[in-house]
């Protein structure tokens, strides 16, 4: 199944004050890509003064192709920040593209600061290998996450990519994770003698009474002696 049967996309023309609206129609994002001369009241009005929307955000300035990448539990506030101060790394910018779930933190998936930063990571890395504009950001070690963590992070990203190709932001479509790059169970016990791998279903297992997916490419960690540590390893998908 492509990218755009899995998650769908639908984007409305560009508006009076230039903001460009998107949403994965099967998914879960929403974005917008507004003007840096209205982005203030755009994002009051969008988002509203009263309640935080966390999210990820790209600051895009055209005339050097550069861009800057960042994630904030409060988009409106933070937003506002970098129109009083723009960062450093990137100085001017143009355009700003904000990416959610339209929801409040409450109710939020982003409301989870350490998926955010795994997304904004993640984010970084896709316009490293093929974005349109330069990324000023320094790509930073990506966050240990919890099982649960790395399966929302797995869907998310998968999805953030192909939003940012349907904007023409980054060159090629990231490819899916598919069944090829996935090991049973029963491969990676030989590899981890005298540990108890249980399978739950075909690509799933639990290790010592903690669940884990399998995939292909896993190593035995330094601390092979942990069950956490070597847990977490095992469930690791990027």
């Amino acid at each position: 199944m492509s990218a755009r049967d899995r998650y769908g996309w639908d984007i409305d023309p560009a508006d009076a004050k230039g903001v460009v609206r998107g949403r994965t129609k099967l998914g879960q994002l929403v974005v917008w890509l507004i003007p840096a001369e209205p982005l203030k009241s755009v994002v009051e009005e969008e988002l509203g003064k009263g309640l935080a929307h966390p999210g990820l955000y790209v600051l895009l300035d055209d005339e050097t192709d550069r861009a800057y990448v960042g994630e904030s539990s409060n988009l409106r506030a933070r937003l506002g920040q970098h129109l009083d101060h723009a960062p450093k790394e990137l100085g001017r910018f143009d355009q700003a593209l904000i990416i959610n779930d339209g929801r409040a933190a409450v109710h939020s998936r982003f409301n989870d600061s350490t998926l955010r930063e795994a997304l904004e990571q993640a984010t970084i890395k896709l316009f490293i290998d093929g974005g349109s504009h330069s990324v000023t950001n320094q790509q930073q070690r990506m966050p240990d996450l919890s099982v649960t963590q790395q399966t929302l992070f797995e869907s998310l990203k998968g999805e953030l990519g192909h939003v940012l190709y349907e904007l023409e932001l980054i060159t090629s479509r990231p490819k899916p994770v598919t069944d090829s790059a996935i090991v049973r169970p029963q491969d990676v016990t030989s590899k981890f003698p005298g540990r108890a791998i249980t399978s739950i279903r075909e690509y799933e297992g639990v290790l010592d009474g903690t669940p884990v997916f399998f995939r292909k490419g896993v190593r035995k960690p330094k601390d092979s002696k942990s069950p956490s540590a070597l847990g977490n390893h095992l469930a690791r998908l990027w």
